[in-house]
C-alpha cells in the first residue's frame, strides 16, 4: 500500500496530508471540520501543479507548466468546470485571456513577434478574431474584420504621424477607399477592385 502521513487537529479532524499518488507525492489542507479539501500541491505530467478550492470543495484555481514549460494559472467558475481567465506564456511572452461562461476565448491581451503589445477581441465560437487593437512602426493600429476573419477597416497612422482610416475588399487583401491628410489637408481615395486609384479629392493648399 502507499504510504501516507495524516496530521489532525484537537478534535481529530483531518487538517493536512501527506501522500503517494500515481508514484508520485501530493500534499493537500483541509477546512477545520477535516471534510473538505481546499488546496492541492502534486505533480502532473508537465510538472509541479498547484491547486486551491472553494469552500464546497470546487476548483477555484490552478498553476501549472504547460508541454512547452512554461508557467499557466487557470482561474475557474463557480462550478470549478470551465476557465474563465488564463495567465500564461507564448513564444512572445505573456499571455492574458478571459473566457465566455462556456470556456471559448473571448479576448486575449499578448505581444507581437516584434515586442509590441496586442489585443484580440474574438466571435462567440471563439476561433475568430473580429477587432484588434496593436502597434506598427508608425504608432497605434485598429483593425475590425468580418466573421471569416478577414480584414475589413484599419484605422492607423502613415509615415508623418498623420491618420488615416482603409477600408478593405472581401478578401480582405486590398483597400477599395481611404480616407487620410496630406500637407494641405483632408484626402479622400476611391480605388478600383484590383487597388488601383479610382478618385482622389483633397485641397490645393
Amino acid at each position: 500500500a502507499d504510504g501516507e502521513i495524516k496530521v489532525n487537529s484537537t478534535d481529530g479532524a483531518v487538517s493536512v496530508k501527506l501522500y503517494n499518488e500515481s508514484s508520485r507525492g501530493a500534499f493537500a489542507a483541509y477546512n477545520a471540520g477535516g471534510s473538505t479539501q481546499l488546496n492541492y500541491v502534486g505533480t502532473d505530467t508537465h510538472g509541479g501543479l498547484s491547486k486551491t478550492t472553494a469552500t464546497d470543495g470546487t476548483l477555484s484555481t490552478e498553476i501549472k507548466s504547460d508541454s512547452s514549460s512554461r508557467g499557466e494559472v487557470d482561474v475557474y467558475n463557480a462550478a470549478g468546470n470551465t476557465v474563465q481567465s488564463k495567465l500564461a506564456v507564448d513564444s512572445n511572452g505573456g499571455v492574458v485571456q478571459t473566457n465566455a461562461d462556456d470556456g471559448t476565448q473571448s479576448t486575449k491581451l499578448t505581444s507581437d513577434s516584434s515586442n509590441r503589445g496586442q489585443v484580440d477581441v474574438y466571435n462567440a465560437a471563439g476561433d475568430t478574431v473580429q477587432s484588434q487593437l496593436a502597434v506598427d512602426n508608425n504608432g497605434g493600429v485598429v483593425q475590425t474584420n468580418a466573421d471569416d476573419g478577414t480584414k475589413s477597416i484599419e484605422l492607423t497612422s502613415d509615415t508623418s504621424n498623420r491618420g488615416q482610416l482603409e477600408i478593405y475588399n472581401a478578401a480582405g487583401d486590398t483597400v477599395q477607399s481611404k480616407l487620410a491628410a496630406d500637407a494641405n489637408g483632408g484626402v479622400i481615395q476611391t480605388k478600383a477592385s484590383d487597388g488601383t486609384l479610382s478618385t482622389e479629392e483633397g485641397s490645393d493648399g
